[in-house]
């Protein structure tokens, strides 16, 4: 990710002024060579300091934003797979299953027309079994 932190330039510009300051002020101030070359010495490690910790700063920050990218590539591809759901899947799992129920209604209408001419057979074999007998009945074939 390319970038630096929001206010990284502005600190790292405002560490350099600092450290030309307390710089100037140690030349001014010193008593002997020795006395100031001790002091540019802990001007300049503490300047090193401050710019390692803003690396660091800088590292931490970078890490935050690629992690937020992460994060955001991860719903996004959530949010396509749901997407997908509601836009290819669940229709064809309402058209299966509007299918399916026509299926099982058809069959259900075969069975009972099946059913019901059997019936009918059964009621007309029936039908001519009585009427044999009752025909028998009324000719005289009583015992």
């Amino acid at each position: 990710m390319a970038g630096n932190a929001p206010g990284y330039s502005q600190s790292l510009a405002n560490m350099e002024q600092a450290g030309a300051r307390a710089r100037g002020a140690a030349e001014r101030g010193a008593i002997s060579s020795v006395s100031y070359g001790s002091q540019v010495g802990d001007i300049y490690q503490k300047e090193l300091d401050a710019i390692q910790n803003l690396g660091v700063q800088q590292e931490q920050w970078k890490a935050n934003q690629m992690q937020n990218v992460a994060g955001a590539q991860g719903m996004l591809g959530e949010q396509k797979a749901q997407q997908w759901n509601v836009n290819q899947y669940v229709p064809w799992q309402t058209e299966m299953n509007r299918l399916g129920e026509q299926r099982a209604t058809g069959m259900q209408n075969l069975f009972q027309g099946i059913q019901s001419g059997l019936g009918g057979i059964s009621d007309l074999a029936g039908t001519s079994y009585y009427t044999k007998i009752l025909k028998g009945l009324y000719n005289g074939e009583r015992k």
